[in-house]
């Protein structure tokens, strides 16, 4: 149940109400900036290594061409050479507002220029490391506050990765091998960014031992992490040593709190190919990443990734580029809100909302409103004009994504129509592109943790009903198949629990414990209500759960004999105690027996009620006084 101010809590009991609702839509996905690549630049140059960022505004690339490091600006001429390296040799660049930078190896040698204005002119080249053996791969980042600056740098493709840190104007003498190296085989590519007081990373190749090739995220201390110290290294991509598959050429951006990452995806086995991959941070940079998804374009030098710091990503070859614009753009779209309807459960949101239209508004294109694309999110705040002066207050936030945008003609009147799912729908449409198995030991949160993320979902924990023992501290034998949707996954790794999910403004877990006490009361002389039926139905009564050497039931015996057996089966292949499986039995007849509804209740909006929670109903002329009841589904009707 969701705290309301004293004013809106009493104001939502009242005779007479007056709703608020706010309707925007944004250009973001799970509150995460939604980029739409399309390509504007389709140019003609020869493919060699590459980079680009923006110095303030300004689009920058750098490139090595044949042996001579060039330049060039928003797409204009490219520049005369500002200095000779080896032919083939990794580049970098990054800046931020005051200088920009480009790292380029040369043999042994890491050479760098700087600019300070935006890249018009630059230094002229300076060693600023050698090493005993070639660089094969080279990134840098700058810490904004301060101007310093991070080189990273391989050696060949080594598992040696360095860093080299510039303070106060002064590089460091040599560079220092990260603390990593026993984790890796080869280093095939390193992209570089910072962002709240950590360098942040990622690293293309092989792992230590199974040969497995990566893509991992990781991070270098700045202030979080204590100072150069490394974190451990998180998987972005996997793939098997025998499966043909190759990562390489890594770029990274920070666009707003959020990194986004590309990388270039090889097969050399079954049908040959080369391919960008985009992905990115849903929760942290040391969290589980969003799945890789495909990206037009190919270079074997990989697609590099900027962002303007205003509302624009953009990406690019040495030749080519795709600008993804209109980031995070909104509109409230509250005031021609004309009807919304929307119902919740454990396992589903569903929504509509009627746009007024009546003027045009909404042309077909849409051109002045972006955002209003399937895929975008869709907030609705729920409140009533209980302020002062009768200004809105607000509880109850849901935030779905469009899955269907409808621009309506009938009888005249005009409408846009919206409809939006949340993130179970997501989950469900989300496919395991390969099998995956969960390490040993890893908890059964950790894994549900990794696969919703891999759909773009975070997860978090409800503080009020936090979730059992089972979902915390279980650590089950798990696998998803090639072709499983993250529902089907996901539901499996629930099944023995009584938790819950419950997907409002966030994707939260939520256990369901006997002992929880009422949050709320509806009845004549506290939340009026309209309507109220309730029911006496059979509910399952008899529980088996299979393990892998053992079996174990739970059931009422009473409804049993009442009513016959309605059985719920489960195999769980980690139930390998008597203490487990009887838990796994017990557990999976209560949810069951939760899930099913009892009754149902009408009346004007609560705008604190939640899933799952609590309540008390009173209702006389049913006999009914102090009756606690679950809330396992939730709906909303409107009309303007």
């Amino acid at each position: 149940m969701l705290t309301l101010a004293a004013s809106l809590e009493a104001h939502q009991q009242a005779p007479r109400r007056l709703p608020a609702l706010s309707l925007t839509v944004s250009a973001t996905r799970n509150g995460i900036l939604s980029l739409r690549p399309t390509q504007d630049v389709d140019g003609s140059e020869t493919e060699v290594p590459h980079a680009a960022t923006f110095a303030n505004t300004t689009f920058l690339q750098v490139r090595n061409d044949a042996g001579s490091i060039k330049t060039r600006q928003d797409f204009g001429s490219w520049s005369a050479s500002i200095g000779s390296v080896a032919s083939g040799s990794p580049v970098a660049i990054a800046a931020y507002p005051a200088q920009a930078i480009i790292l380029a190896g040369d043999g042994t040698a890491l050479k760098a220029w700087t600019s300070t204005d935006d890249g018009s002119t630059w230094s002229g080249p300076t060693t600023i490391v050698t090493e005993a053996s070639a660089i094969g791969a080279v990134a840098a980042a700058y810490r904004p506050s301060t101007g310093n600056v991070c080189a990273f740098y391989a050696l060949g493709t080594t598992s040696t990765l360095k860093r080299l840190r510039r303070t106060s104007g002064t590089w460091a003498g040599s560079g220092t091998t990260w603390s990593r190296t026993a984790n890796v085989n080869t280093i095939t590519g390193i992209a570089a960014s910072w962002r709240a007081n950590d360098f942040r990373l990622i690293v293309t190749g092989t792992a230590a031992t199974t040969l497995h090739p990566r893509v991992w995220a990781v991070s270098m201390g700045d202030g979080a992490l204590p100072s150069n110290a490394w974190s451990s290294l998180v998987n972005v991509a996997e793939a098997d040593a025998s499966g043909g598959i190759t990562f390489a050429a890594p770029f990274i951006a920070q666009a707003g709190i959020t990194g986004f990452a590309t990388f270039r995806q090889a097969e050399a086995n079954g049908v040959p190919y080369g391919r960008f991959m985009l992905t990115h941070e849903v929760d942290d940079h040391l969290a589980p990443w969003r799945e890789p998804v495909p990206l037009d374009g190919t270079s074997a030098y990989g697609l590099a990734i900027a962002y303007d710091g205003i509302d624009a990503v953009r990406m690019s070859t040495t030749a080519d580029s795709w600008l993804s614009p209109d980031l995070g753009v909104s509109h409230d779209l509250s005031n021609r809100l004309l009807a919304l309807s929307w119902r919740q459960d454990p396992v589903s949101l569903r929504l509509r909302a009627t746009i007024d239209n009546h003027d045009a508004e909404f042309p077909a294109a849409l051109s002045a409103y972006p955002a209003i694309k399937p895929g975008n999110d869709l907030r609705i705040q729920h409140g009533y004009h209980s302020g002062t002066s009768g200004t809105a207050q607000y509880g109850l936030t849901i935030r779905c994504q469009l899955t269907r945008v409808t621009h309506q003609l009938q009888g005249g009147k005009a409408t846009l129509e919206l409809e939006a799912a949340g993130p179970w729908e997501q989950l469900a449409s989300w496919r395991a592109p390969q099998a995956w198995t969960a390490p040993a030991a890893t908890s059964r949160a950790t894994i549900f943790t990794r696969l919703a993320a891999r759909a773009g979902l975070e997860l978090s924990t409800s503080g009020q009903l936090p979730p059992s023992t089972a979902w915390s501290t279980d650590t089950p034998q798990f696998a998803i198949t090639a072709g499983e949707s993250g529902r089907s996954a996901l539901e499996r790794l629930m099944a023995p629990t009584t938790d819950f999910l419950r997907g409002t403004d966030a994707f939260q877990i939520c256990g369901l414990n006997p002992a929880d006490t009422s949050a709320y009361t509806y009845g004549p002389d506290e939340h009026p209500f309209d309507g109220l039926a309730v029911w006496d139905a059979p509910l399952p009564n008899w529980a088996r759960v299979q393990g892998p050497d053992r079996y174990a039931e739970a059931y009422e015996a009473e409804e049993a004999a009442a009513f016959g057996p309605r059985m719920v089966f489960l195999r769980n292949l980690s139930a390998t105690t008597d203490s487990l499986i009887n838990a796994n039995a017990a557990g999976t007849l209560r949810r069951d027996r939760l899930a099913q509804t009892r009754g149902e209740l009408t009346a004007p909006a609560n705008v604190g009620q939640e899933l799952y929670d609590v309540v008390t109903i009173n209702a006389p002329h049913l006999g009914i006084a102090g009756q606690d009841y679950r809330v396992i589904a939730l709906g909303l009707d409107y009309r303007r």
